[in-house]
């Protein structure tokens, strides 16, 4: 059975409580005989875009530089050609998405695989808390914008 993992934090790339569940539920589903391919954002200009690690293949998108309006934003702009490759490539038994910006990423364009959702926290929450709104100019404009498009995300993909 293929399964993809949707994540936009994994260990070792990423140390969070997010991050090593991620990791450690794709390393466990490696080990109970599963093929486990991960999708996640390039955290590093110098990591690889594929790689196997304990028995996981990796699969990084973007530019591993960090984004003015964040993670979030890059999940939704540069995440879905990896996507639509992993997918046809691994044809994948069942998704399991860590985060709603890749995840709706991924129901967009994809509705036919079984999909477990396991969202750890409220992106918008989140995205707010990274101080992408910002006090004043361009970022108070746009930032509240996203931040409002990434309720509706949320809010759809519940």
């Amino acid at each position: 059975m293929n399964v993809l993992v949707l994540a936009q934090q994994f260990f070792p790339d990423s140390v969070g409580g997010s991050a090593r569940v991620a990791f450690e539920q794709s390393r466990e589903l490696v080990k109970r005989g599963f093929s486990v391919t991960a999708i996640i954002p390039k955290r590093d200009i110098k990591a690889k875009q594929k790689e196997t690690i304990e028995g996981v293949d990796l699969r990084r998108y973007g530019t591993g530089r960090i984004h003015p309006f964040g993670q979030s934003f890059v999940d939704v702009t540069q995440s879905s050609p990896i996507i639509k490759e992993v997918v046809e490539e691994i044809k994948p038994s069942i998704v399991i998405i860590h985060q709603p910006t890749i995840g709706h990423v991924y129901t967009k364009k994809f509705d036919d695989t079984p999909v477990i959702y396991m969202f750890h926290a409220s992106v918008p929450k989140e995205v707010k808390f990274q101080g992408i709104t910002g006090k004043g100019g361009w970022k108070k404009i746009f930032g509240w914008a996203f931040v409002k498009w990434l309720e509706d995300i949320e809010e759809s993909t519940l």
